[in-house]
């Protein structure tokens, strides 16, 4: 799975909009749409960080 797909399956596990989901996180909009639509690739580390954060808030 590329981060760009990791990045969307990882938002519509928390069920937030993509200005939702940029508010929670401080990731810009523009950004967040970048990585999912693939124009950009985030990275690594911020994918994991993501991952632990949404694993914390929202599967406890």
């Amino acid at each position: 799975m590329s981060t760009n797909n990791k990045i969307k399956e990882l938002r519509a596990e928390t069920s937030l909009t993509q200005e939702k989901f940029s508010q929670y996180y401080g990731v810009p909009k523009r950004t967040l749409e970048n990585w999912e639509t693939g124009r950009r690739e985030p990275p690594s580390y911020i994918v994991r960080w993501l991952e632990r954060l949404i694993d914390i808030d929202f599967k406890q």
